[in-house]
C-alpha cells in the first residue's frame, strides 16, 4: 500500500457584494455620507445631499427627514432644509434606550417628490470593551486566556457586576467555546479555552459580548518552533549615495543574553526593479560579543523605483548560524539616494481615483533626513501653482483628475540655493476602485480611530480588516452608501505598534479591488507602572516574587487593577518576523511594542515621542513616512461559504477515496456505481463510510462513476445544483485546481489535507487510515519522560534535574489588585525554559486612568543542554535530532549526553556520546532516530 501525502495551505475568503437598489424618484438624487456605527443617547449625523437626477446640479428648498426604525418603533429623528449647496445639517440624538440593529431612513420631498434612501446602522451602549489575550499565537494543546475590561463612555469608569459572554469560532468558522461571566468591581472579567491536540489550524475568532456591546479579536492558531536567539544590525548612515560606502554593525543574542559567539554570518545584497537583482554576498563570523562588523560598497548606478520616489533600495539579507548549527534569518533594507534635496511625492493612493478629490502628499528634506523649508512650483496638467512646505518639510495638494494620466513636475527651491526637482505621471483608475482614508495617521490606546471609505461604485459593501504583526485582530463589514463607509474602532492597549488597515470590495465578477493605510498607536501611559523583581536573574524552577507599584502622572498612588502576562519574549520575535523578501525604506523594530522607523534617516520614534508629549505637528510628517510602508498580503475575511464549502467537499472526497480502499481490500475489487453507496449496501452498510462522509457539502450524495474490477473509480459532485453533467460538477481529480484559484499557499488548509490512495489494492488499517485521513502529525514536544515510564539506558549516577515544563505563557492573571498604597504582588515559580521573558501588564482605575509597562524576567543557569525539534514528524521519518549544549561555566567542560530510548522511536545511532566544550562555548551532537508511533511521544537527554 503506498501513502501519498498531500500538504493542501489557510483560504483568503471574501464575501460577495451586495448591491442594493436604487431608490425611486424621477428629479431628486439623495446622497448620504456617514457611518454606521452609533451610540445609545449619543448624538450623530450624516452628509445629506440633494441633487438632480443626473447628479448636476444641488438643489435648494428640498424637505429632509431622517427617521430612525427598529422592530418597535417609528421616530423621526431630524428634519430640515436643503441651502444653496443642496445639504442641511443633520444633526440628532440617538434614543437612549435602544441598542442594536436598526434602520436611518432619509427622506427628500419637494412638491408631488419623494426620494427614500434606508439603511442598516448597528446602536450600541456607551461601553469600550477591551478584549485581550496573552499571546498573539497559540499552538495546538496550549490555552488561550481571556481577559475583557469594559468601560463606559465617555468617562472611562469601569461597567460593574454586569454578564458577559465570551464565544470562539475555529478557522473554519466552527463555535468551540462558550462561556459565560460577569464583570467584576473593577469591570474585568476573563476566561479560559483549552485547544485540543487536533484542531483546526489558522485564524481563531474571538467574540466578547457585554449586553448589546461586542468586540473581536483574532488569533493564529498554528505549530511552529520559537527562536533561539536574536538578530539585531545598524548602520552608520541611514541613507547612502551611489558608490559610498555601507558600514555596519550586526549583533545577536540567544534569548537568555549571552551573545552568540563565533556563529557563521552570510550577508546577501540586492535590489528590486522588475525583479530581485542579487548584487554582492559577504560571509564572516560573530566575535565573542556576538558581534559582527561589516562594510560594503554600494554600486555606483542603481535603477530608481518610481513607486518609491524614484529612490533605489538596498536589501539585505541576514542569516547567522550558531555554533549549534541553528539558524535565524532577518532583512534590513535601506534607501539609496543622489540628489542634495529629496523630494518626495506620495498619492494617498497607489493611483488616483475617479471623481474623488485625491490627496497628494509632498516631502522635502536633506539626505541625512532633516525636513527643509522650501517653495515648490507645481505644474498639473500644464496649471502651475506656487506652495511652501512647513517647518517639517510637508505640504499637500488636492488633485480631482480630469484625465487618464496626471502629469505633474514639481521644482523646489531652499534658502540655501539649493534645488531639486520631480516629475512623473499620476495614473488613474478605471473600473471598480476604493479609497481608504483614516483621520490621523498617529493614535495613544484607548482612543478611537475614524475611518472612510470611498467607492467609485455608489452602493455596496466593503470589508475592513485591522492587522498587527502580520494578523488580523478585527475585521468589520461597513455599508457603502453614495459611495461612502464610516467604521469607528477602539484601539486597545495590545493594539501598541503599527497597524495595517485592509479596505476592500468584491465586484461580482470576484474581483478584488483594495487600498491600505498604516497607522501607529502609542501606549496609553495615564498612569505610571514600576516593576520590581526578588533577584536579577533566576534559575530554572526557582520561585520569584514581583511587585508592582501603581501612581498617577503626579506620582500619587492609584488601587488600580492589573492585567498581567508574562511570555517568552522569542515568541514574539517569532509574531514579528516578516516572511520572505522585504522591500522598505525602513526597519520596524517592535520589541518594546513601540516601533522605530528610518526614512531617509527619520527616526520615526522621534515623531512618536513628539506626539506623545505634545511637541509639533508629527501627524503631516507621519502620512508621508507610513504611506510609504508596504502593506504586505492582503487579509480576508472567512466568510465565502463556496470556498468552506470546497473544502469540505474535499475532506469528504477523501473520507469516500478510504472506504474505497477498504472496501477494495474486503471485496477485491472496486466500487461500480453510486448504487453501492446509495442503497446502504457496501460502503454504508458494512461500514466503510459514514453517511455524513457520503454527502457532498451540499447534501447530495457523491457520485462513484467508472470502476469495477481493477479499475478505479472516479469521484465527481453536482456541485450546488445537484444536477449531473453542468459547468458547476467538481470531481476530485479537478478540486485541487479550483481550490488554488481561491486560497494563497500560506493557508494551514494545505498543510493539514492529507489523502491515502492504495494503488496496488492492499487493504487500509482502519486506525491509521482515519488518523491520517485526519491530517494528524506526530508532535515531538521537549517534554521529560514520565518518572514511572520505562527507560532505554539508566540516568546518569549524578542526580539531576529534568527541565520538562518549557510553556510560552508563564504566567497569566486577569485581576492582580493593588491596596490603597498602589502596590500588588504576586508569586511566579520559573519555568525550565532558558530565556527571557516578556512581563506585560496594563493597570486601570476605578477613574478610568490607564497605564501599561513592559519588563524582561531573565532565567539562566550555566550549563545545559537543549533539544532543537522539528514542529512535528510523520510516522517513518528519519531525523538526526540535534542536542544543543551550552558551557558558560567559568573552564573547559568533558560532557556525556544519553539518549533515553522509547517504544515510539528506533534509535539508529549510539545511545550515549561524548563532547568537549571551552569556557563560553556552545556545540551540537546529533541522535539519528526513526519515528514508529503516531501519537504525542516525550524525548529525554541527560548531559
Amino acid at each position: 500500500m503506498k501513502k501519498y501525502l498531500l500538504f493542501l495551505p489557510v483560504i483568503l475568503i471574501m464575501a460577495c457584494i451586495y448591491y442594493p437598489g436604487e431608490a425611486t424618484g424621477n428629479h431628486i438624487r439623495l446622497k448620504i455620507l456617514g457611518q454606521t456605527e452609533f451610540l445609545s443617547g449619543g448624538n450623530g449625523g450624516l452628509r445629506i445631499i440633494a441633487l438632480d437626477e443626473h447628479g448636476q446640479k444641488t438643489l435648494e428648498g428640498v424637505n429632509i427627514s431622517v427617521n430612525f426604525i427598529s422592530d418597535k418603533e417609528k421616530k423621526e429623528l431630524f428634519s430640515g432644509i436643503t441651502d444653496f449647496s443642496g445639504s442641511v445639517n443633520s444633526s440628532f440624538k440617538i434614543p437612549s434606550e435602544f441598542s442594536g440593529k436598526a434602520k436611518l431612513s432619509v427622506i427628500a420631498s419637494r412638491d408631488t417628490e419623494k426620494k427614500e434612501i434606508a439603511f442598516d446602522v448597528n446602536i450600541t451602549k456607551s461601553y469600550q470593551l477591551l478584549l485581550t489575550t496573552d499571546k498573539p499565537l497559540y499552538q495546538p494543546g496550549q490555552t488561550i486566556n481571556l481577559r475583557l475590561l469594559t468601560l463606559k463612555r465617555p468617562d472611562m469608569e469601569p461597567v460593574l457586576n454586569i454578564p458577559v459572554m465570551f464565544e470562539i469560532a475555529d478557522a473554519k468558522g466552527n463555535k468551540v467555546f462558550k462561556h459565560e461571566g460577569k464583570l467584576s468591581g473593577f469591570g474585568v472579567a476573563s476566561a479560559k479555552f483549552n485547544l485540543a491536540d487536533e484542531v483546526n489550524m489558522g485564524e481563531y475568532h474571538i467574540k466578547a459580548m457585554v449586553e448589546q456591546e461586542e468586540t473581536e479579536k483574532n488569533v493564529t492558531v498554528k505549530r511552529y518552533v520559537l527562536p533561539k536567539f536574536n538578530n539585531s544590525v545598524k548602520s552608520d548612515k541611514n541613507y547612502y549615495q551611489p558608490g559610498q560606502t555601507v558600514k555596519g554593525t550586526l549583533e545577536t543574542r540567544y534569548f537568555f543574553g549571552k551573545p552568540v559567539s563565533d556563529g557563521d554570518v552570510n550577508i546577501t545584497f540586492s535590489t528590486f526593479d522588475v525583479q530581485e537583482n542579487k548584487l554582492s554576498e559577504i560571509s564572516g563570523k560573530t566575535d565573542k560579543e556576538g558581534f559582527y562588523i561589516f562594510e560594503y560598497k554600494v554600486p555606483d548606478y542603481f535603477t530608481g523605483l518610481p513607486l518609491e520616489g524614484g529612490k533605489a533600495v538596498l536589501d539585505m539579507k541576514i542569516t547567522v548560524t550558531d555554533s549549534a548549527k541553528h539558524q535565524e534569518i532577518i532583512y534590513k533594507s535601506l534607501p539609496v539616494v543622489k540628489d542634495p534635496v529629496q523630494i518626495t511625492v506620495v498619492p494617498e493612493s497607489n493611483s488616483f481615483i475617479p471623481s474623488i478629490e485625491n490627496t497628494v502628499y509632498i516631502l522635502t528634506n536633506y539626505p541625512d533626513g532633516s525636513p527643509v523649508k522650501t517653495t515648490l512650483d507645481i505644474t498639473l496638467d500644464g496649471k502651475t501653482e506656487k506652495v511652501k512646505t512647513d517647518d517639517t518639510g510637508f505640504a499637500e495638494v488636492y488633485v480631482k483628475p480630469e484625465h487618464e494620466n496626471t502629469s505633474y513636475e514639481i521644482k523646489c527651491y531652499d534658502d540655501l540655493g539649493n534645488s531639486a526637482s520631480s516629475k512623473g505621471v499620476f495614473q488613474s483608475a478605471g473600473g471598480e476602485q476604493i479609497l481608504l482614508r483614516t483621520d490621523r495617521a498617529l493614535y495613544r490606546a484607548g482612543e478611537s480611530i475614524k475611518l472612510n471609505v470611498f467607492s467609485v461604485t455608489d452602493e455596496g459593501t466593503a470589508y475592513v480588516d485591522i492587522i498587527r504583526d502580520n494578523q488580523t485582530i478585527l475585521t468589520k463589514a461597513i455599508d457603502i452608501k453614495s459611495g461612502k463607509g464610516s467604521l469607528e474602532w477602539s484601539l486597545t492597549p495590545d493594539c501598541a505598534g503599527s497597524l495595517t488597515l485592509h479596505a476592500y470590495r468584491i465586484t461580482p465578477d470576484g474581483q478584488i479591488i483594495r487600498d491600505a493605510r498604516k497607522i501607529v498607536v502609542s501606549s496609553a501611559n495615564d498612569l505610571d507602572i514600576s516593576v520590581s523583581m526578588n533577584k536579577g536573574v533566576y534559575l530554572p524552577g526557582e520561585d520569584g516574587e514581583i511587585k508592582f507599584k501603581v501612581a498617577d502622572k503626579s506620582g500619587k498612588p492609584v488601587q488600580s487593577v492589573l492585567g498581567v502576562d508574562i511570555v517568552d519574549e522569542s515568541l514574539f520575535a517569532l509574531a514579528d518576523r516578516k516572511p520572505g523578501f522585504e522591500k522598505l525604506y525602513f526597519l520596524l523594530e517592535a520589541e518594546l511594542l513601540e516601533p522605530k522607523y528610518e526614512i531617509h534617516g527619520i527616526e520615526f520614534s522621534d515623531l512618536v515621542r513628539g506626539f506623545e508629549e505634545g511637541k509639533g505637528d508629527t501627524q503631516k510628517l507621519s502620512k508621508i513616512i507610513l504611506k510609504n510602508v508596504p502593506s504586505g498580503q492582503v487579509f480576508t475575511v472567512n466568510k465565502d461559504s463556496f470556498v468552506e464549502d470546497l473544502k469540505n467537499l474535499y475532506t469528504n472526497f477523501t473520507a469516500v477515496y478510504n472506504g474505497i480502499n477498504l472496501f477494495y481490500g474486503a471485496n477485491n475489487r472496486y466500487p461500480s456505481s453510486v448504487s453501492e453507496m446509495t442503497k446502504g449496501k457496501y460502503l454504508l452498510k458494512d461500514r466503510y463510510l459514514k453517511e455524513e462522509d457520503a454527502l457532498d457539502t451540499w447534501g447530495n450524495y457523491i457520485y462513484i462513476s467508472g470502476g469495477g474490477g481493477t479499475g478505479y473509480p472516479e469521484l465527481i459532485s453536482f456541485g450546488p445544483d445537484g444536477k449531473k453533467g453542468t459547468d458547476d460538477d467538481i470531481s476530485y481529480q479537478n478540486i485541487y485546481q479550483i481550490l488554488e484559484r481561491y486560497i494563497s499557499y500560506n493557508d494551514p488548509f494545505w498543510s493539514n489535507a492529507r489523502w491515502f490512495l492504495n494503488e496496488e489494492g492492499g487493504a487500509i488499517d482502519a486506525m491509521k487510515a482515519e488518523a491520517f485521513a485526519g491530517g494528524r502529525p506526530v508532535p515531538c514536544p521537549m517534554a521529560a519522560l514520565p518518572s514511572d515510564a520505562p527507560r532505554g539506558v539508566s540516568a546518569p549516577e549524578a542526580p539531576a534535574r529534568v527541565r520538562e515544563y518549557f510553556p510560552e505563557t508563564l504566567y497569566t492573571n486577569p485581576e492582580v489588585i493593588t491596596d490603597e498604597k498602589g502596590v500588588g504582588k504576586i508569586n511566579v515559580k520559573m519555568a525550565d525554559s532558558i530565556t527571557t521573558w516578556r512581563l506585560t501588564s496594563f493597570a486601570s482605575s476605578l477613574k478610568g486612568e490607564m497605564g501599561n509597562n513592559q519588563s524582561g524576567i531573565k532565567v539562566f543557569q550555566d550549563f545545559f543542554a537543549d533539544i532543537d525539534l522539528p514542529v512535528f514528524l510523520t510516522q517513518d521519518d528519519e531525523i538526526s535530532v540535534p542536542v544543543a549544549v551550552y558551557n558558560y561555566l567559568p573552564e573547559k567542560q568533558t560532557v556525556k549526553l544519553e539518549l533515553l530510548k522509547d517504544s515510539w522511536f528506533t534509535l539508529l545511532d549510539d545511545p550515549v556520546k561524548n563532547i568537549s566544550l571551552e569556557k563560553d562555548q556552545v556545540s551540537v551532537v546529533y541522535f539519528r532516530i526513526k519515528a514508529k508511533d503516531v501519537g504525542t511521544h516525550p524525548l529525554t537527554v541527560y548531559a
